[in-house]
């Protein structure tokens, strides 16, 4: 008697792969080397865009800058000192790791949910009309979120470790 895993390789492999490994370091399939390296340099941009324009420049500081701290309470957040600490450290950690291309989808994931809120909620600006650069810098880590990190990064390395290790 046959079983499904027998005649389907592919699945066997989905299946011995954990949810969470998928979601930490996993990611679509390469486009090309020549497709993969210019992801490889947009997710680099991107990362150290966020994580030195905006993080560190707070994060060097003991506490975030009033400026921050004024547009997160304009949000609504409550405690928007407290906020403020931790969407710095978001935006430094995030970025530094997106940069690093470890852990990329979670940190593309968290990088994205800060930006949507700075982006659409506390400045409303028409979609694609009015594209400033924290608009764009949303598109490009939501599609990281999703996409993962592409063939160049620390956890294409790690999840074809782990491939090796499994066979």
């Amino acid at each position: 008697m046959t079983r499904a895993s027998d005649t389907h390789p592919i699945e066997t492999r989905r299946s011995r792969a954990s949810g969470t490994g998928r979601f930490l370091f996993g990611g679509l399939p390469s486009l090309g080397p020549l497709n993969d390296l210019v992801l490889a340099f947009l997710r680099i941009y991107a990362g150290l865009a966020i994580a030195i324009g905006w993080g560190w420049p707070n994060v060097r500081q003991i506490l975030p800058s009033e400026r921050l701290v004024e547009r997160v309470t304009d949000i609504g957040f409550p405690s928007p000192d407290l906020v403020a600490i931790v969407v710095s450290w978001a935006d430094f950690l995030g970025g530094i790791l997106l940069a690093l291309c470890l852990l990329t989808r979670p940190a593309a994931a968290a990088l994205a949910a800060g930006l949507l809120v700075a982006t659409f909620f506390r400045d409303p600006s028409i979609p694609f009309l009015e594209l400033d650069v924290r608009q764009a810098l949303f598109w490009i880590t939501l599609l990281f979120a999703f996409a993962g990190a592409g063939r160049f990064s620390i956890d294409a390395s790690l999840r074809r470790r782990a491939r090796i290790r499994r066979t």
